[in-house]
């Protein structure tokens, strides 16, 4: 009998996913005129870090989801998990913005709440995938109902559905970069379910699934040769995702689970702890001040940028915490008075 590798092993190494998708944005983000040298794939491909967050955080949602099925417990744990650093991090970045370039209040307000990209504020918005996450955790109750409800033909039924839905809005590049990535939201809902009926895969289905992701690459090189005044408003780097997504994360888990004990594994874990951190350090750094106030344009300049924004991350994380305790100590002082 061939060897197996069990769904839900593999699914345990999430955080090493999460930090090779911070690290595949952080190219993704990098100016071609100030990148690395020899590693402009990274920087043409490093967008589908970002379907790895969302096929990762539909894995994490279905987990959480069967934990408390209660939509409300589930926004509150979301809220509770991700406000106080968002919030920090949005208070320090407001005061940039209203000072450098004037933004207005109702745009602090709606960035603080994660819906200035639906505004169709542009000018002022902080980052899509703010928006994109906040739709996706709405959609989560949703998401695990049906996948927990509808045998698995069906749940592929809906599948391409979610695929149709992006359809009429083809050329609308502000709802299509959020649409078109709640379908590999939804397959991380079927992954996880596979994971929980105790499904494997053996070395032959990841290699079929690496060849997916090739193909899905090569697909999308394709693609933004041929047409390359469509890259964004007809998504075509993001509709492959679905291929190449899974066969990434599932070759991830398999070699690292072999070094699971090595320093490597270690950093990599550390990484993908401070993800989220490291997105809104990352993109304040290279899409407000770099783009917009370059200091120089070498290799130097990019290599501090990506140091300053890991230990920033990090910075930012023990600075919400501290914000967090400081304000359940004023509110508990406040209940025994």
């Amino acid at each position: 009998m061939s060897k197996s590798y069990s769904i839900k092993n593999l699914l345990k190494h999430r955080s090493i996913w999460m930090a090779a998708a911070i690290i595949l944005v952080l190219f993704f983000h990098a100016e071609s005129e100030v990148g690395f040298p020899g590693l402009s794939f990274l920087s043409k491909y490093g967008h589908y870090g970002v379907d790895i967050f969302f096929f990762a955080s539909g894995i994490g949602c279905w987990y959480s989801l069967s934990k408390n099925q209660e939509p409300a417990s589930f926004f509150g744990r979301r809220i509770k998990r991700i406000m106080p650093v968002f919030l920090t991090f949005i208070v320090i970045w407001s005061a940039f913005q209203m000072t450098v370039s004037q933004m207005p209040v109702l745009s602090v307000l709606g960035n603080a709440l994660g819906v200035e990209f639906l505004r169709k504020s542009t000018e002022w918005n902080f980052n899509w995938y703010i928006s994109g996450m906040w739709v996706s955790y709405l959609i989560a109750p949703l998401f695990y109902s049906t996948v927990k409800m509808l045998s698995k033909p069906k749940t592929v039924l809906v599948l391409l559905f979610l695929y149709v839905l992006t359809v009429p809005f083809i050329g609308n590049v502000h709802f299509l970069i959020i649409l078109t990535r709640l379908p590999i939201f939804y397959l991380g809902f079927l992954t996880a379910k596979a994971a929980e009926n105790g499904d494997s895969v053996t070395p032959v289905q990841i290699a079929i699934m690496d060849i997916a992701a090739v193909f899905g690459i090569i697909l999308t090189g394709v693609l933004y040769n041929s047409f390359p005044e469509h890259r964004s408003d007809w998504g075509l780097g993001w509709y492959p995702a679905i291929a190449v997504v899974p066969g990434i994360c599932f070759t991830i888990s398999v070699i690292f689970d072999k070094i699971s004990k090595t320093k490597l594994y270690g950093v990599f874990s550390v990484i993908g702890k401070y993800t989220f951190e490291i997105y809104l350090v990352h993109v304040f750094l290279f899409e407000f001040i770099l783009a917009k106030y370059p200091v120089a344009t070498n290799y130097g300049t990019e290599f501090l940028a990506y140091a300053v924004s890991f230990v920033s991350a990090f910075v930012l994380n023990k600075l919400a915490y501290i914000l967090t305790k400081a304000l359940s100590c004023i509110s508990g002082k406040k209940d025994n008075n």
